[in-house]
C-alpha cells in the first residue's frame, strides 16, 4: 500500500462526511472508529485533526438519533475548537443548538 496513512484517513473522513449529507450511514461507526484511532495516535487528543473527528463523531450521533452522545460529543469539539483557534466552528454550534432543540432543551 503506498498511500501514506494520512491520506488514507482524511479521505475516509471525507467520505463519512459524504456518507451523512446523502443520510447513508451503512458502516460509518466502523469508519469513525478507525478515523478517531489514528487521528488520536497521530495528532493527540488536543489537535484540530482530532476536534474534527469530534465534529463529525457528533453529527453522525444526530443522525443516527442518539442525542445525549451527540451532545456531549459536539460540546467536547466546541470545547477543543475553542482552546485551539480561541472559537468554535459556526457549524459544529448549529448542529449542537438542534440537538438541545430535539432534546426539547433550547
Amino acid at each position: 500500500n503506498d498511500v501514506p496513512d494520512n491520506y488514507r484517513y482524511n479521505a475516509l473522513n471525507d467520505l463519512v462526511v459524504a456518507k451523512m449529507k446523502s443520510n447513508s450511514l451503512d458502516g460509518i461507526d466502523s469508519d469513525l472508529e478507525n478515523i478517531e484511532k489514528f487521528y488520536r495516535n497521530q495528532y493527540g487528543n488536543i489537535s484540530s485533526e482530532y476536534a474534527t473527528y469530534l465534529h463529525n463523531r457528533g453529527r453522525a450521533f444526530q443522525l443516527q438519533n442518539k442525542l445525549d452522545e451527540a451532545k456531549e460529543t459536539l460540546l467536547r469539539s466546541i470545547t477543543l475548537q475553542n482552546k485551539l483557534e480561541g472559537k468554535p466552528l459556526e457549524r459544529t454550534v448549529k448542529y449542537y443548538m438542534e440537538v438541545e432543540q430535539q432534546l426539547g432543551e433550547l
